[in-house]
């Protein structure tokens, strides 16, 4: 509970700012409701028209959508432009609100998945209900057959779009953030949210909004979703659950590990790979009083883990590769860091060389250099890129740097965010737009002519400077601690005897926490470090870092750069 309690500290002020924001415009008020009834809003048509994949995209279309449940069955017509009509009866399954939310309601939701659907081939659909009530028509196209070959296709990409105030869930930012993406780029496929697509999932006030804003896209193509730790959270409260709401409306692949399907999932679109991921081990592993239980937690990951291996095994042909999950083991946030998954799944990455790993939750947008083992490397060829989405709704955070593995920041505090992605046979670039479609990053990876990918052009951070080659007794050795250089004239850091050791007040300092030389304490929040002199040197002023990992640190020393890096879990 103390790592949640940080990040809603964090996000008082920006709480209370967004809540005395005025909207953007009149229309915003569609999309921050706040009154609900025993129907969840819903009546008689069908509305919140979704589409996702749950098969083959190139042969079929998954759909959803809501009624009362005044409403029996409904009928989806669909049919290519000038074609028959084809039309299936799909009939509802109830869903009902938690004894957590706020609010008692029930309505139906349906899923149909189209088959046999003709690939590279456009298809119009229309929803009615059993009282001949219709909704008009929409589109969507299916994959090209093309686009496997040559592996040409755009997809759209947003970070967190949660209303960032769970009393006021106004998703006006995110409405616009996704139509603006849609409008500048027709031509995707399909677009992804990395997660935090609401504020509080169990609260389906939230979801309500949600999905009002996201019509007119979500409905044209499909939604491939990552879940966030927002989905985790109670209405009534801020501890968490499974993500009952979101496994509920995206009926995605039922590929994962078993306990998470739905949540963990892989699919492939042209010849790229893509993997799905639940970073929520924390949340998902808490009691009814918001303890975590941290076996629980490293089983989650591990089960994870072991489902990846395989998945990558099996897929390894793939011209690319992208891994998405929700939090960051190279983060922007102050003290925000994610050892566990960070331990568990870096190394999986590194032995399949996933070329990148899109991430959300810090709200900003950064890219890491490649990296290997926790090493800065050159070319994308030698490393995994670690690409932080931004934010595409209202949540903003006052904390963000650049840290020392980022090759590019921004911290999108004027406006929302979004990327593209633009797959061109061996060739991707990325490019993060502001929400207003001013260009921000232009990232590429060529793996047909690698002088042209982006990394091989940026200077890597400067190896810190020391006499030697090998750092001797008393040379220099600078801590990175949260990813930042230590402030100060001296490195804070030091090579004794082969070990790497790290200044305790400095982390104290950087931590908010409080050092006790005499008792050899280390306090930071509500854990307590107890060291001995076998762990201490220059005065006891510096602790080996080796001991501190012993204690559930993720420290190590960076012999190319001379560093010192210093990680723990608050």
């Amino acid at each position: 509970m103390y790592r949640k309690w940080l990040t809603f500290m964090t996000g008082a002020v920006l709480m209370i700012a967004l809540a005395a924001a005025p909207l953007a415009s009149a229309a915003a008020r569609t999309y921050d409701q706040t009154a609900i009834d025993i129907h969840l809003n819903a009546t008689t048509m069908p509305e919140h028209v979704a589409l996702t994949w749950s098969a083959d995209p190139e042969t079929t279309m998954t759909v959803t959508w809501r009624t009362s449940t005044a409403v029996n069955d409904c009928k989806i017509e669909y049919k290519e432009e000038n074609g028959a009509v084809n039309t299936m009866t799909i009939k509802p399954h109830l869903f009902q609100t938690a004894a957590t939310d706020l609010n008692y309601g029930r309505m139906n939701l349906f899923t149909v998945t189209l088959h046999n659907l003709k690939p590279g081939t456009k298809y119009l659909y229309r929803i009615g209900n059993d009282q001949n009530e219709w909704t008009g028509y929409s589109s969507f196209t299916t994959e090209d057959t093309a686009t496997v070959t040559d592996n040409q296709f755009k997809f759209l990409v947003f970070g967190d779009s949660q209303s960032g105030n769970y009393e006021v869930p106004n998703y006006n930012p995110w409405h616009v953030t996704l139509e603006n993406a849609y409008k500048a780029n027709p031509d995707a496929k399909f677009f992804i949210n990395v997660g935090d697509l609401v504020e509080k999932g169990q609260y389906y006030q939230h979801w309500n909004n949600w999905f009002a804003a996201a019509q007119g896209v979500v409905d044209r193509i499909p939604a491939m979703v990552v879940q966030g730790n927002h989905e985790t959270y109670d209405a009534a409260d801020w501890n968490s659950t499974k993500p009952q709401y979101f496994v509920q409306q995206f009926p995605v692949f039922q590929n994962g590990p078993d306990g998470l399907k739905g949540q963990t999932y892989s699919y492939n679109y042209g010849k790229v790979h893509f993997v799905v991921l639940d970073s929520q081990g924390e949340e998902e592993s808490e009691d009814a009083q918001g303890n975590v239980d941290q076996a629980k937690e490293e089983a989650m990951f591990l089960k994870q883990a072991d489902w990846l291996r395989n998945d990558l095994e099996q897929n390894k042909d793939a011209v690319f590769t992208f891994v998405l999950f929700h939090k960051t083991p190279y983060y922007n946030k102050g003290t925000r860091s994610n050892i566990l998954l960070k331990k568990i799944f870096t190394p999986i990455f590194d032995q399949y060389h996933v070329d990148v790993v899109f991430n959300g939750h810090d709200h900003g947008t950064s890219r890491t250099y490649p990296i290997y083992h926790d090493e800065f490397m050159q070319s994308p060829s030698q490393g995994t890129v670690y690409y932080v989405t931004g934010r595409s709704g209202a949540k903003y955070y006052p904390d963000l740097t650049q840290k020392v593995w980022d090759a590019k920041f921004y911290d999108p505090q004027d406006q929302p965010d979004y990327q593209t992605v633009d797959v061109d046979g061996r060739k991707v670039t990325i490019k993060a737009f502001k929400q207003d479609g001013t260009l921000v990053d232009t990232y590429v990876i060529d793996k047909a002519h690698p002088e042209n990918s982006t990394s091989n052009h940026e200077i890597l951070p400067s190896r810190y400077n020391t006499k030697q080659e090998v750092p001797a007794i008393g040379d220099s050795v600078k801590l990175v601690i949260f990813g930042n250089m230590a402030y100060g004239s001296s490195s804070k850091a030091t090579i004794q005897n082969g070990k790497a050791y790290a200044d305790i007040q400095t982390i104290a300092a950087y931590t908010g926490g409080s050092y006790d030389a005499a008792g050899k304490t280390l306090r930071i929040g509500h854990k307590k470090y107890q060291f001995t002199d076998n762990m201490l040197t220059d005065k006891g002023t510096k602790v080996d870092i080796d001991a501190l990992n012993a204690m559930g640190w993720s420290n190590h020393y960076d012999k190319k750069f001379n560093m010192v890096f210093v990680d723990l879990q608050l």
